[in-house]
């Protein structure tokens, strides 16, 4: 008897099984099958970020140039939140930068969302911003 309800239990929980683990909505994932994508590519995201930014006047009169990192969580639906720089231009020293590769960044529109066993998944994308 022992064994048949365990073989019984054991039939209803395959299709469980089958389906994959289940992945809370809080998971951020840093890869996933197909990686979220700017509308149109990287080419016109370079374009997009050519056309949107506005250089900070350290780096017009030619005191400061470089990069800094920002990173971002691209979610489900494409919009992205949680956006913010991880390695600052010079230490710090120039915030006007962090600023406007924020104010682009957020000027975005939506992305095609990253997606695991196709389902749209939270990823966490990092971007280099050039001055």
């Amino acid at each position: 008897m022992k064994q048949l309800v365990f073989i019984v239990m054991a039939m209803l929980g395959m299709p469980l099984l089958a389906q994959g683990p289940i992945v809370p909505d809080s998971v951020i994932y840093d890869y996933c099958e197909e990686m979220p994508e700017f509308p149109g590519g990287i080419d016109k995201m370079l374009e997009f970020i050519a056309d949107s930014i506005h250089q900070p006047l350290c780096v017009q009169e030619g005191k400061v140039k470089g990069r800094c990192v920002a990173e971002m969580i691209v979610e489900k639906d494409g919009s992205l939140s949680d956006i913010k720089i991880v390695r600052s231009l010079y230490n710090d020293l120039h915030k006007e930068c962090d600023a406007e590769a924020i104010r682009v960044l957020k000027s975005m529109p939506k992305w095609k969302p990253g997606r695991q066993r196709g389902k749209p998944v939270r990823v966490k994308y990092v971007w280099y911003v050039q001055f």
